[in-house]
């Protein structure tokens, strides 16, 4: 139940987690009881990340998806020679793929319907899971529903200008493009009463049985049910870019690309466990939570620096990158005075050793000194020049 603008999102159900593991572009907290928190070694670089019940599904960057965790559903069992995904999403026990030509495919948990898709859908462009059921936004601007009806979450309004759909629980809420939002589904605690005086949203996120809206000028509104404060935004939360909801909790990517959570602080889900600033996106499942984040570092040149990948700071002389999750604050002890000869450089310790010189960490080229101080000239030689040197300088020190 994460929503950034029109990426797909989560979990409509349950998904909350704790401080476990992270990986080069996806870290993941939360409960960890059934594996969800644990991604596997060497994924290829992942486009985008979807927590649902107890299991994770990351959409790498070759259009395949794959999948970890409780697998109790099939939920798991991503359906072999599936390609071409351009979207993803996780309900409670099941998983939702979009494909490029507009069709989708779930596989998991179909106790109602909800894993099958109308054979007629083939213009889906954004998709989302809930507890029992699945809905897609369409080119057309509809929202279809699909699975469980108990409470009216399938039963989707004759709406043509929706621009997101999100799935919660047991409600389904839909963002139309005049920054209004259509809810409907179950209502018991509030979660489809949709505030009056909202304003204009930008994007939204159905929770277990709360919803988030993410305004135009970047605060966030909650209503719903409150029982572990999953609706207590922050009041200095300012300059948001994305929502998430979990199933009793929250949490946005706020201004500097950093993660902010609130609400149920069961298996550390209110602290997020990494100091990540380069977030991409994020999603909330029952009770884990991921992020996915850029592969950047701290890239030190002389007095600068920037975050960056890898690629785009290596390779060049007197360029260091110290590493995913570096910050510029580092640049200042990993880059010295390298004393070569007679000349001087600012490189890191590892490249000045290469050139064979002498290090200074932190230090200027001023802390560079002859290892011949005879050889005023630095050529290498003590003769006549060197002399003329000093009688061109008599008198003029000090």
């Amino acid at each position: 139940m994460t929503q950034r603008h029109c990426l797909p999102s989560l979990v409509g159900a349950f998904i909350l987690i704790l401080p476990v593991s992270a990986s080069a572009d996806v870290a993941c907290w939360g409960r960890n009881d059934q594996g969800q928190c644990d991604i596997p070694e060497g994924l290829s670089p992942i486009g985008s990340a979807a927590a649902g019940g107890y299991h994770t599904a990351a959409l790498l960057l070759g259009g395949t998806v794959e999948c970890w965790g409780s697998n109790s559903q099939g939920q798991c069992d991503v359906p072999p020679g599936l390609f071409g995904v351009v979207a993803i999403s996780c309900g409670s026990r099941h998983t939702m793929a979009l494909k490029a030509n507009g069709s989708v495919v779930c596989w998991g948990w179909d106790s109602d319907g909800q894993s099958d898709v109308p054979g007629s859908l083939d213009d889906a462009i954004q998709l989302t899971g809930g507890e029992r059921h699945s809905a897609v936004l369409r080119s057309d601007g509809s929202v279809l529903c699909w699975g469980s009806n108990s409470y009216g979450q399938s039963n989707a309004p004759k709406i043509t200008n929706a621009v997101q759909v999100s799935a919660g629980n047991n409600h389904t809420l839909a963002l139309l493009d005049d920054g209004t939002v259509a809810a409907w589904g179950r209502n018991d605690m509030g979660q489809c009463d949709v505030p009056a005086d909202l304003g204009t949203v930008v994007s939204l996120a159905a929770g277990g049985d709360h919803s988030l809206a993410l305004l135009d000028d970047g605060t966030v509104a909650a209503w719903g049910r409150n029982n572990r404060g999953q609706c207590d935004v922050p009041t200095d939360l300012e300059s948001v870019t994305a929502v998430a909801a979990g199933h009793l909790h929250s949490l946005v990517l706020s201004s500097g690309a950093s993660v902010v959570c609130w609400g149920n602080e069961e298996y550390g889900l209110s602290k997020p466990p990494f100091s990540a600033n380069d977030v991409l996106d994020l999603d909330a499942g029952l009770y884990h939570s991921i992020q996915r984040t850029q592969n950047t570092g701290a890239c030190c040149f002389g007095d600068n620096c920037h975050q960056v990948v890898d690629e785009n700071c290596s390779g060049t002389e007197g360029v260091i990158w110290l590493g995913i999750g570096s910050d510029c604050e580092s640049c200042e002890d990993s880059i010295g005075a390298c004393c070569v000869d007679s000349g001087c450089t600012q490189l890191d310790e590892i490249a000045c050793n290469e050139l064979g010189g002498g290090w200074t960490g932190g230090g200027s080229c001023d802390d560079c000194q002859s290892s011949c101080p005879a050889d005023i000239n630095g050529d290498d030689l003590v003769d006549v020049l060197d002399l003329l040197e000093v009688i061109a300088a008599w008198g003029s020190c000090p």
